[in-house]
């Protein structure tokens, strides 16, 4: 590995990395975790004389319901969202992923998403829990991966620069921390305070600089990319959109 004088100038070189590619595909899943709710917010509603009681009663009610939920899922992740991603440098983009109800008696109803770029420009199309597709053409990648899952807006903004969801050249405070292995990859690891407040841990492998692992801390959000591929991708990866299905 190539030696760098500070954590901001390896995550220009991740950049620089990223945008060299002339394709690249992978897989990987985001999780979600339930933060237990804090006492010290209900008591703070609780006090302010401008909240009406029903109000008061129906979060507390609401926060109750929400710990049950927590202490059930012991630890397991409150949301898993498995995605795919593929790039070519020709300006083709697609990542499609599936998200289930977050409440865990109806993670069966799942909906379909793909957001990405073809010869007619940017596009996200949806599949509902209930059938129904729908296919939507946005002026500009940035506005469809908007809509997107974080995934999609994680690696758009390493392949394309600027572009909605987070920068990770726009961490502030950044420091190397420590290496590990993941997924029998070398990664090392970089952190700093993140776009939305709180602090973000990412690992990149040390051979091929590719993002293995992203961690936001306070809203506990983990994305987690595998089978990375800078070359070779599947002949079958399609990026037109997909086209809407009629329903009868």
């Amino acid at each position: 590995m190539a030696c760098y004088a500070n954590a901001r100038e390896f995550l220009r070189a991740v950049e620089a990395r990223y945008r060299a590619l002339d394709a690249y595909s992978d897989r990987g899943i985001v999780y979600a975790y339930a933060r237990r709710p804090r006492k010290a917010d209900v008591q703070r509603l609780n006090r302010d004389r401008l909240v009406p009681g029903i109000a008061k009663r129906s979060f507390e009610q609401r926060v109750q319901s929400y710990r049950s939920i927590v202490a059930r899922l012991r630890g397991e992740p409150l949301m898993k969202e498995p995605f795919e991603t593929a790039y070519r440098n020709t300006g083709e983009f697609r990542v499609v992923w599936t998200r289930a109800h977050p409440y865990p008696p109806l993670r069966h109803r799942r909906t379909l998403g793909v957001v990405g770029r073809d010869a007619q420009g940017a596009y996200v199309f949806l599949r509902r829990p209930d059938g129904k597709e729908s296919l939507r053409r946005e002026d500009s990648l940035d506005l469809a991966v908007a809509a997107s899952s974080s995934a999609a807006q994680t690696i758009s903004a390493l392949l394309f620069g600027p572009c909605h969801g987070g920068r990770l050249l726009e961490l502030r405070r950044i420091r190397f921390r420590g290496m590990r292995e993941i997924d029998g990859v070398d990664c090392l690891a970089v952190s700093g305070l993140g776009w939305r407040g709180g602090r973000v841990t990412a690992w990149f492998g040390t051979g091929d600089l590719m993002l293995r692992r992203l961690v936001e801390h306070r809203s506990r959000h983990e994305e987690r990319r595998f089978d990375v591929r800078t070359a070779d991708l599947d002949p079958a990866i399609d990026f037109k959109a997909p086209v809407v299905a009629e329903i009868a």
